[in-house]
């Protein structure tokens, strides 16, 4: 069965602003593209000044990752059977039914430990290391970021009160995809801001592939529907972002501008 959503009709905004989410990822990556393959025309070279500015990119990742995790929430409490991610989850999870055995969950339960009590442990050492080497601010927020990863997914998982498929505990949205992107991205933000930008996207997409692989093998493991992951993996970007965005603030860059310098807004995919 799909996920048991609370009992409350959702009101008319709540399609309105599906349809206002669907049309922001649909028009928002075009106007992002149109200036790079567009290098002569008026309102292409506006674009381009628009978006060399630091706080509209900044600001991008989260926008986006919001508008899917809106369009997941919305088709979930309605829960009617046309709608797609209910349609979804039931087909995704007949087929890890019937195809996910042999050696593919084992696999799986071992993602699941490395990027649960594993990515836990990790943070911890990674903390630890960051404040033995004079780098208290970036230690602190790192373990900050992760944590309230964590308190929001559990807040939200109260919130909707929608139940995992084999268990009536709550598990939307996925607590282990959402705290799996903070916590590796943030991560990855901390140890590569001072690199080249060969090296911070590497390190980047090295933090996406867990956070995927993280979200895959709770579907495998049944723990979750594949809505809840997608949910918990969108709004892993935006807590993400934000808290690069704060911590930029915070954590003066490396090589270090004068303290009355104004800090420049940071998105982790800068």
């Amino acid at each position: 069965m799909t996920p048991d959503p609370l009992a409350l009709s959702l009101p008319p905004w709540w399609e309105a602003a599906e349809w206002l989410c669907l049309a922001v990822l649909a028009v928002v990556p075009a106007l992002r593209v149109w200036p790079v393959l567009d290098r002569r025309s008026r309102p292409a070279g506006a674009l381009r000044a628009l978006w060399s500015r630091p706080g509209p990119s900044a600001a991008l990742p989260a926008v986006l990752a919001l508008c899917g995790a809106l369009i997941v929430v919305e088709d979930v409490l309605d829960g009617a059977p046309h709608e797609l991610f209910p349609a979804l989850d039931l087909r995704v999870h007949a087929v890890v039914e019937r195809w996910a055995e042999g050696p593919v969950r084992p696999l799986a339960r071992t993602v699941s430990e490395l990027t649960g009590v594993g990515l836990a442990a990790a943070v911890v050492a990674a903390a630890l290391s960051l404040l033995a080497s004079a780098r208290r601010r970036e230690g602190l927020a790192l373990v900050a970021a992760s944590a309230s990863a964590w308190v929001l997914s559990g807040g939200l998982k109260l919130a909707f009160g929608i139940e995992r498929p084999r268990s009536p505990d709550f598990g939307f949205p996925s607590g282990h995809a959402l705290v799996t992107v903070v916590a590796c991205g943030f991560l990855a933000w901390t140890l590569a801001r001072a690199a080249r930008p060969a090296v911070r996207r590497a390190a980047y997409a090295a933090a996406a592939g867990v956070a995927v692989l993280s979200a895959a093998s709770r579907v495998l493991l049944g723990a979750h529907w594949f809505s809840d992951v997608v949910a918990g993996l969108c709004l892993g970007v935006v807590w993400l972002d934000l808290s690069v965005l704060v911590a930029a603030r915070w954590i003066p860059p490396p090589g270090g501008p004068a303290p009355s310098e104004p800090a420049r807004p940071v998105s982790v995919l800068s």
